[in-house]
């Protein structure tokens, strides 16, 4: 019978089973499955309501050389939280990414109790070249924008959960590291919320991934329509496009008749309690 997890911010469906006793983890050389998971079913956990407060700021940081190792990095990246810290920062969330060159750069989500002036915005990138001075980082190559409220933040998390492990592992650790060290992680308070998992009869499996998969192509059509009524730019349009497609292709129906062709993102706790009950029904 499928278990299905309905998190703040998508949903999984699937047999139960693995390991009860997986293998101690090793040193880490990459981005691999478990960790894209791990990091999906994090940014579905956070609640999507008041609870998120504060001002949140999507930030992006690079630099021009790659440093030596997996340690120096870490160092770089660590100074710099500890710079953001000193300065109010409440929390954070962060995920490394590597450029074709193999050279690494930072994506941030990080949140004040108070709306920065243009001034400590421009603190934050001040922090990075200090922190990572000795890998030659350029004011103009970092970006700091606000993360308006709850949408907001769905809108990043929706950028990062969607994202496949081809997209995270296009480049690899850069030559001569030896690890990669933690791929992405988390401080401060955040408002996270369990999954609720239901355990449903095998019929309701491929009644519920129908309605899933409607709902989902139904979204991507309105937003294609919503930007081609207000006029988008054409990146946002070709974007929007090809959500319309994923989710097309999305509702072709598995042999097995129930399972999801991967976790899918963007469906909300209160849609999919919704679809779960008229799927059971």
């Amino acid at each position: 019978m499928p278990t299905i997890r309905l998190y703040q911010g998508g949903l999984t469906m699937g047999a139960p089973g693995g390991n009860p006793n997986p293998p101690k983890r090793g040193q880490i050389k990459g981005w691999t499955y478990g960790a894209l998971l791990r990091q999906r079913k994090w940014l579905w956990s956070v609640a999507r309501d008041e609870r998120l407060t504060g001002y949140g700021y999507a930030i992006t940081l690079t630099v021009a050389t790659t440093p030596p190792s997996a340690a120096a990095w870490h160092a770089v990246r660590t100074a710099w939280i500890k710079r953001l810290q000193r300065a109010g920062m409440t929390r954070l969330h962060w995920v490394i990414e590597w450029q074709e060159r193999g050279t690494p750069h930072l994506h941030v989500a990080a949140y004040w109790d108070h709306e920065l002036t243009a001034l400590e915005r421009a603190e934050i990138v001040a922090a990075w070249l200090a922190a990572a001075s000795d890998y030659g980082p350029s004011w103009g190559a970092q970006l700091v924008k606000p993360v308006t409220g709850v949408t907001g933040w769905f809108e990043y998390m929706t950028k990062h959960a969607s994202r496949g492990l081809q997209h995270y592992q296009r480049a690899g650790i850069p030559p001569g590291w030896e690890t990669s060290g933690r791929l992405w992680g988390h401080v401060g308070e955040w408002p996270v919320e369990p999954p609720i998992e239901v355990i449903a009869p095998a019929h309701v499996g491929p009644r519920f991934r129908r309605l899933v998969c409607s709902w989902r192509v139904a979204r991507a059509r309105e937003d294609l329509h919503r930007s081609q009524r207000y006029g988008d730019t054409p990146q946002r349009l070709a974007q929007r496009r090809a959500a319309l497609v994923f989710a097309r292709r999305s509702s072709r129906v598995l042999e097995d008749g129930w399972r999801f062709p991967g976790d899918s993102e963007g469906v909300p706790e209160s849609v999919g309690l919704r679809l779960l009950e008229a799927a059971m029904a």
